[in-house]
């Protein structure tokens, strides 16, 4: 969606400028398996995307599936659950990758151990319990698009990673020993599990929890959605979208660059 927005700027701004007869002849498409865009923000979000969108020049179709892509054309089938041919002059896919074999090979051979956190019958992810490790597992943590929290999956998001990284690297520092995932019981009498280890507080080593530092996302023509979800239960929520929504979207990636040069 943001590569969409992002291309249709090019084609308006750039394009046009230096090559105008080729600007008037494209058109960018955004084809959409979902009946909307954007699912991880609200509603209206969501709307205001699809509205932006379509102001910047791109055309919106939703609820259609791709069954096939030639070298000049994509085969799809819509809404009604008709076949169409949509001819293009370039093609770029970003609907996500299938598991990589060693998970798929891990989530075969780690087994459905009778637990809470059972795996999902089916699951192509290594499901995890609420410290990261792999259920049915012993001593193996698994994070980012590679697992799923059982009973609560979490966003495929970097913010997401990150965290859970941060987490892992932790418990590595502390020399934890995991034990078996998704057991609740006592821990092995040879080392402290996760939630027994004593952190440099003095605390315990609670189970890992992700704090939402908020949602952004650009939708072209210098428009952004933006939203914050404030308070530990998140039931406060700040929304906003465009050309303000822009302005805070790229404040924090011009803070997020490494030096003045870049900014």
């Amino acid at each position: 969606v943001e590569f969409a927005g992002t291309l249709a700027d090019f084609v308006r701004s750039d394009l046009a400028a230096r090559y105008p007869v080729v600007a008037d002849k494209a058109q960018v498409t955004l084809l959409q398996s979902q009946a909307t865009v954007l699912t991880q923000f609200s509603a209206g979000l969501q709307g205001a995307a699809i509205g932006a969108l379509e102001g910047a020049g791109v055309n919106v179709r939703l609820s259609v599936r791709v069954q096939e892509v030639r070298s000049d054309r994509a085969i799809i089938r819509n809404k009604e659950g008709e076949i169409e041919e949509i001819p293009f002059g370039m093609c770029v896919w970003s609907a996500g990758l299938d598991s990589r074999p060693l998970t798929e090979r891990l989530v075969r051979q780690v087994g459905s151990p009778q637990q809470k956190f059972q795996r999902p019958r089916g699951s192509k992810k290594l499901a995890v319990d609420p410290w990261l490790r792999v259920v049915g597992a012993d001593d193996l943590m698994a994070l980012g698009d590679c697992s799923s929290l059982y009973g609560a999956p979490l966003p495929a998001t970097a913010q997401v990673a990150a965290q859970q990284g941060a987490y892992a690297a932790r418990l590595l520092n502390d020399s934890v020993r995991l034990g078996v995932g998704g057991e609740l019981t006592s821990p092995p009498a040879a080392a402290p599990a996760p939630w027994q280890k004593k952190d440099a507080l003095g605390g315990p080593l609670g189970p890992f929890h992700f704090l939402s530092l908020g949602l952004l996302a650009y939708v072209g023509d210098d428009r952004a959605l933006t939203q914050f979800e404030l308070g530990k239960s998140q039931r406060l929520r700040y929304e906003a979208s465009g050309r303000f929504a822009f302005l805070l979207w790229k404040s924090v990636y011009v803070t997020k660059q490494v030096s003045f040069r870049n900014r």
